[in-house]
């Protein structure tokens, strides 16, 4: 297979055919829950094939009696079976008594069951070029009327059934395929998605997991209505007009034209297909980028740049996706204009069996809209593979997420079995190495042992390894060798879900969602009364700040919190840890933003929790530290020293000893 550099937690490969088919083969089995529902809406299409081929043979009617004056006489045989009651009922009646009775019978049909269909929520469906102008034309604006597809063939109320239905089936399959593959990207290792863009994410949860709905319509509705569709319509042309068999055989021309010519530009159309849909994941992960960076962007004056880049990769992605457009215009103009060819042969043999009497005039708007479905069926069927391309492109995007493995199969509730974790004695380190999917190393062969009870301080200059070890204990990242240990057991016996639910962890890096700061609090733990969360705020040294804001704990913070200042979002996050009642409670610098009194009054409480608690704390700061029972002292990824503050500073030229020694030196620089 070709491939071309793109950004993307995958990188772009063209797909072959048989690939292209298990794509087509994996997205049906979404479909399998719902195939009583798929059931309903082949039967209500396949009935919308019978209405215009009914409503047709009165217009017959009212050419050859009312136009022309021609007389219904009973035992005519030039009607099928199906009309022929309608038709003795007219015998003998007067043109303006057939045009009456042809009208209330018309009105009837198109009421009931509809002829004047096509309504749906998509441009396919209505004015291509005033969807267009409402949608868009990139994939990313279009989306979301895909994701809440619906379409009839049908009018009246057999078509609003259908269009109830359908839509009901389209929100179905996309809710499901959606929380699939969310549920499948807080699985993924983060060392997989550090290395990632998330616009890219984002892009396939949001918008390539709608191609579902497309693919699977084509795949399980299409071929079915077709073939009914060109049996019927055949059928009706063989027995209608059985004096003039070439009627038939022209329409059956139509088929083999178009599939040869769609075929010939089924690979070429997937390419673009595919490339249009990484373009648009690039568009979505620049501009996720530039507003993730807004605030250097604007101090370093860089928007300029950043709007340069948006733009250069917005008319990349509306480039890929007119190409694949004009492809498809395209070749189905080629195949319009074969068939053209077809059509105007045709009319001259309708001319010529009318002037020799073998048909009626009528007929002839009984052959259109024989030979309109003729063609339209056959551009269904005979394009369906050059159809599918775009929604596998798509697909095949969600598929190669859904198949990045994860560290832990039991992380994806592969085994039910799964034994619950409830820490009793601590966590233990053997000879544990880690390095980063490039290569480089990390931590190398690390051995520690924490108990509950002990306050364990990580130590170090920066870049030692501190926060990777830490990581490794609630599987953010998986060592290269050697084992972690919890009660004895190996973590990775374990679920993520159970593992996490015995600790809590406070990042370095501040992370806060949009709402109340009471629901950011009160996100690690629900269940939590508002005194434990005016505790734990209080312990963080949050709850005086909190109190002064104007709506208190109902405050809303903005997005990640942008309406509070750096400290004030590390003492919540320091909050949202705390109030959960865990075994273990890790935190990566929580006082780097805090103030000396705070500091120490945070320190006291985490002091108190390591009671009952494994308190692990990486840090730099002195007054952090020295409260510590056990300090790990660490240097290029491994632990040089260990031991409590005392007995680490007693040793001569310790390397602990010297960095106390330097920040002392620091602060009374300051």
């Amino acid at each position: 297979m070709n491939s071309s550099e793109q950004p993307g937690l995958t990188p772009l490969t063209y797909l072959s055919t048989s690939e292209a088919l298990e794509v087509v083969r994996r997205s049906l089995r979404y479909a399998w829950d719902l195939r009583y529902r798929y059931l309903v809406k082949v039967l209500i299409v396949v009935a919308s094939i019978f209405p215009p081929l009914i409503l047709v043979w009165p217009f017959k009617i009212i050419v050859d009696s009312v136009v022309l004056g021609n007389p219904i006489s009973e035992g005519m045989t030039e009607y099928p079976f199906y009309i022929q009651p309608l038709v003795n009922y007219l015998v003998d009646k007067s043109p303006l008594t057939i045009m009456l009775t042809l009208v209330v019978f018309g009105f009837f049909t198109i009421v009931l069951l509809g002829i004047f269909g096509e309504t749906g929520t998509t441009g396919s469906q209505r004015d291509v070029a005033d969807s267009d102008l409402a949608e868009g034309t990139d994939i990313a604006t279009r989306t979301e009327n895909e994701a809440n597809r619906a379409r009839t063939n049908l009018g009246g109320i057999l078509g609003y059934f259908e269009f109830l239905w359908t839509i009901r089936i389209t929100h179905l399959i996309n809710f499901k395929l959606r929380s699939v593959v969310y549920r499948k990207l807080q699985c993924l290792p983060m060392s997989t998605l550090e290395d990632e863009r998330i616009g890219d994410a984002v892009y396939r949860v949001m918008y390539d997991t709608p191609a579902i709905t497309d693919l699977c319509e084509k795949s399980i509705v299409v071929p079915i209505q077709t073939v009914f569709q060109l049996y019927i319509v055949l059928l009706m042309l063989d027995t209608s007009f059985p004096e003039a068999p070439e009627l038939f055989w022209i329409g059956t021309t139509g088929l083999p034209l178009f599939f040869i010519v769609f075929l010939i530009y089924t690979r070429r159309l997937r390419r673009q297909w595919e490339l249009s849909r990484d373009l648009g994941a690039t568009t979505t992960a620049s501009m996720e980028e530039s507003l993730e960076n807004i605030l250097a962007v604007q101090s370093l004056g860089g928007q300029q740049k950043e709007l340069d880049r948006f733009s250069q990769s917005s008319k990349e992605s509306f480039k890929g996706y007119l190409i694949g457009y004009g492809i498809t215009l395209l070749v189905t103009l080629t195949g319009i204009f074969l068939f053209g060819g077809v059509v105007a042969y045709a009319m001259v043999v309708m001319t010529d069996l009318v002037i020799n009497e073998t048909i009626t005039p009528g007929d002839i708007v009984v052959l259109y809209v024989f030979y309109s479905r003729i063609f339209t069926a056959s551009r269904s069927l005979g394009g369906l593979w050059l159809d599918l391309q775009a929604p596998i492109a798509g697909m095949r995007r969600v598929f190669l997420l859904l198949d990045l493995p994860v560290e832990n199969p039991l992380d994806e509730g592969q085994d039910e079995t799964t034994e619950d974790l409830e820490i009793r004695q601590g966590i233990e380190f053997k000879d544990v190495c880690f390095s980063y999917p490039d290569g480089t190393r990390v931590l190398n062969n690390i051995n520690l042992t924490a108990k509950l009870g002990e306050m364990v301080a990580l130590v170090g200059a920066t870049g030692a390894g501190k926060t990777s070890l830490s990581y490794l204990i609630p599987r953010f990242h998986k060592p290269e060798s050697g084992e972690i240990l919890i009660d004895g057991k190996d973590i990775n016996r374990y679920s993520l879900k159970s593992l996490r639910s015995q600790m809590a962890f406070v990042f370095q890096e501040t992370t806060l969602s949009e709402g109340t700061i009471e629901e950011n609090i009160k996100s690690s733990n629900p269940n939590a009364t508002d005194e434990d969360m005016r505790l734990a705020a209080t312990t963080a040294g949050a709850n005086d700040f909190i109190e002064a804001q104007p709506d208190g704990y109902q405050t809303h913070i903005g997005t990640k919190g942008s309406k509070l200042s750096v400290g004030q979002k590390q003492r919540i996050s320091i909050a949202r840890g705390l109030i959960r009642d865990v075994p273990i409670l890790i935190l990566d610098e929580p006082t780097s933003a805090l103030d000396p009194e705070t500091e120490n009054e945070l320190v006291r409480t985490l002091h108190k929790a390591s009671k009952s608690k494994l308190v692990i704390i990486v840090a730099h700061r002195l007054s952090t530290i020295r409260a510590a029972d056990q300090i790990l002292f660490m240097e290029d990824g491994e632990i040089t020293e260990r031991g409590s503050h005392d007995e680490l500073i007693g040793i001569e030229d310790g390397a602990y000893r010297e960095f106390v020694a330097l920040q002392s030196r620091v602060i009374q620089q300051e």
